[in-house]
């Protein structure tokens, strides 16, 4: 199954660029299955070794339903 997102650039107050990414909830809320692999992809990637090559992961969290 797939869940429709989206991936915005946006700029951060301290002046670096960055990019969103948005689970779209759609009509109701996405399957449970969808959003623990949405939050699952997400652990790894902030655990990650910093270097120039790999995107630098932020925060993550849920807003008005958006994840």
């Amino acid at each position: 199954m797939q869940i429709d997102g989206a991936v915005y650039k946006a700029s951060m107050r301290v002046g670096r660029v960055c990019a969103i990414k948005v689970m779209n909830p759609g009509p109701g809320r996405p399957p449970p299955q969808i959003v623990d692999r949405f939050w699952a992809e997400a652990g790894p990637v902030a655990n990650t070794v910093v270097t120039r090559y790999i995107v630098t992961f932020s925060m993550f969290g849920v807003d008005r339903g958006y994840h």
